[in-house]
C-alpha cells in the first residue's frame, strides 16, 4: 500500500493532537510502505509503527490483534484503511462515541462508515478478531450475540484513492479467495457459492458470484487444513442483516433510545451536519 499509504495516513495525522497514538502494524510488505511510515513518523510525533517479518500463518485478523495489543490508549479505533482519505471528524465521532457511553450501563462496539471504536479492554475481550480474513464480520456477530454492537448511521467521511485497473483485478481476486475460504472455515455449506450463483436476488456482483463458484473446490479443501472457526448458528445465514436493521439509528436515535438527547454543541459545525441534523445546536 506504499502508493497511498502516505495520503491515507496523513489525512489522519492532520486531524489528531497529543491526546492521540495513531499506530501502524506493518505485516512484512515487499515495497516502500516502510520507507514512507519513517518519513511520517519524523514529521508526527504521534504516529508509531511495529514492523513484522512476514508469517503465512498470521492473517489479516491475527495483525489486527497485535496493534489493539499494542495500542496505550484506553480506547481504540481500529481498521482505518491505507486507500482511504478520511475527512477530519475523527474527534467528533469519538465525541458521540462518549455521549452515547455515557448514557449506557456496558461496553459496546460503535460501528460507523469506515470509522469504528471500543474500550481496549473491552475489545481484546472479544478477541478481537480471530485469526482469518472476513475478520470485521465474524467480529460483529460475536458482538450482536452480546448486544454489544451499536451501528451509527451518518454521512459520508472518507474517500477512497483511486486504483489502476491491474490493482482492482488483484483485488478483487484475492479478496473473493480469502473470503470464501473464511467461510469454509466457519462451516459454510460447499454448495452454497453454486446456489447463490442461481439466485436471482443475490446481491453479490456477477464476477465474485463466478470466481466463488470457481474457487470453490480449492478453498473447501484448503479450510479443511486451518483452524475450524464456526460462527454462532444464531446470527448467521442474514439474521445479522436483522440485528443491524433493529439496533441501527442516528446519533439523535440513538441517543433518545437511553432517554437522552445528543449535545451538539460538543460537535464542530461541519459534524452536526454529519452526525445529526445541523439545526440542532
Amino acid at each position: 500500500m506504499g502508493d497511498t499509504l502516505e495520503q491515507a495516513m496523513t489525512s489522519v495525522l492532520e486531524q489528531v493532537d497529543e491526546t492521540y497514538e495513531v499506530l501502524v502494524v506493518d505485516d512484512g510488505s515487499t515495497d516502500n510502505s516502510l520507507q514512507v511510515l519513517h518519513k511520517l513518523s519524523e514529521r508526527y510525533p504521534e504516529l508509531r509503527y511495529i514492523s513484522l517479518p512476514r508469517d503465512k500463518h498470521r492473517l489479516l485478523g491475527e495483525t489486527r490483534n497485535i496493534s489493539i495489543r499494542e495500542a496505550r490508549g484506553e480506547y481504540v479505533l481500529p481498521q482505518f484503511d491505507c486507500d482511504d482519505i478520511y475527512e477530519p471528524y475523527i474527534k467528533d465521532f469519538v465525541e458521540v462515541f462518549h455521549q452515547i457511553e455515557r448514557c449506557t450501563e456496558h461496553h459496546f462496539y460503535l460501528k460507523g462508515n469506515k470509522l469504528n471504536i471500543g474500550q481496549r479492554d473491552f475489545m481484546l475481550k472479544y478477541g478481537p478478531y480471530r485469526n482469518m480474513f472476513k475478520e470485521d464480520r465474524d467480529m460483529w456477530v460475536r458482538l450482536a450475540l452480546d448486544n454489544a454492537l451499536i451501528p451509527l448511521l451518518h454521512e459520508n467521511i472518507f474517500t477512497r484513492l483511486p486504483k489502476s485497473k491491474v490493482q482492482l483485478l488483484k483485488r478483487l481476486l484475492f479478496k473473493t479467495w480469502a473470503h470464501l475460504q473464511a467461510d469454509y472455515r466457519s462451516n459454510l455449506i460447499f454448495f452454497d457459492p453454486f446456489k447463490r450463483l442461481c439466485a436471482r436476488n443475490s446481491n453479490r456482483d456477477y464476477r465474485v458470484r463466478i470466481l466463488r463458484c470457481l474457487y470453490s473446490p480449492f478453498a473447501y479443501i484448503t479450510a479443511k487444513y486451518m483452524e475450524p472457526l464456526p460462527l454462532p448458528d444464531s446470527l448467521v445465514q442474514g439474521k445479522l442483516k436483522v440485528y443491524w436493521a433493529e439496533k441501527q439509528g442516528t446519533f439523535n436515535e440513538l441517543m433518545q433510545r437511553y432517554n437522552s438527547a445528543p449535545d451538539f454543541t460538543k460537535l464542530s459545525q461541519s459534524g452536526r451536519t454529519k452526525f445529526g441534523n445541523s439545526n440542532n445546536n
